[in-house]
């Protein structure tokens, strides 16, 4: 999936509200990350155009949780759906349930790309 490259924190942060979750790096397949959809040549420059430094701006501004809440990776969560995320995170079975429902959709396991959308999706359906 490719999206469009961002330039500015108010761009990135239209990004976050759209897909809810957005890692910092390309670990969730076929799922954009800041790295993905920002220029290489804009990192660590210390400029206002620096998503390195976006990252605390968005938790400061209330835009979006940042933390290592996946995998140990840092990741982006929207505040529209961080209470959710935070409910079934603390539930691992919970978790797991869902997951069940996304990826097997109640079939055997198999291999299959998910997106966080579909994921997101299901939580919602999902009681916490």
């Amino acid at each position: 999936m490719s999206y469009p490259i961002v330039n500015t924190f108010v761009e990135a942060c239209e990004v976050i509200e759209h897909l809810g979750i957005l890692p910092l790096s390309s670990f969730i397949p076929d799922h954009p990350s800041l790295v993905s959809i920002t220029q290489d040549d804009a990192w660590h420059t210390g400029m206002d155009t620096d998503p390195w430094l976006w990252r605390d701006r968005f938790a400061g501004e209330g835009v979006a949780a940042y933390g290592r809440f996946l995998t140990g990776k840092p990741i982006l969560i929207s505040r529209q759906i961080f209470a959710l995320v935070k409910c079934v995170l603390s539930h691992p079975r919970r978790w797991q349930t869902v997951m069940q429902r996304v990826i097997w959709q109640d079939q055997p396991p198999k291999y299959t790309n998910v997106s966080a959308r579909t994921t997101v999706s299901t939580l919602r359906d999902s009681e916490c």
